[in-house]
């Protein structure tokens, strides 16, 4: 039912990235109505994000005064900025970063992916 509610503006392409999210992020066997997720970032808002400079993943009393204009914008950069200190400190190895992350490969893979982080970044 969700499925078929949902708008999908950008047609087969978001479809099939609603359908690898959901498989990457799905624990066990069976796909639940919780786990779809159809929120996503445009192309221009992911490549505003990387170019702006990431902020302190610390969050204190002094940070809660004022909100990001975009969460998912802000938390596209928080994430970036943890597995790129993630990977150099696994010396780029993707098993020990995901580890690291305590996500899966699968997981980190998919991120590096949807953020266009590559080991270099």
């Amino acid at each position: 039912d969700r499925l078929a509610a949902h708008d999908f503006p950008g047609n087969v392409r978001e479809l099939e990235n609603v359908l690898e999210r959901t498989l990457a992020f799905v624990n066990g066997d069976v796909i639940g109505p919780e786990d779809w997720h159809f929120e996503s970032l445009t192309i221009a808002a992911m490549a505003e994000a990387q170019t702006r400079p990431a902020p302190s993943v610390e969050v204190g009393p002094a940070d809660m005064t004022s909100l990001p204009v975009s969460l998912p914008d802000h938390l596209a950069v928080i994430e970036r900025e943890l597995i790129q200190r993630a990977l150099r400190q696994a010396r780029f190895n993707r098993t020990r970063a995901a580890s690291l992350l305590g996500i899966s490969l699968r997981q980190l893979r998919y991120r590096l992916q949807r953020l266009m982080i590559h080991d270099a970044d």
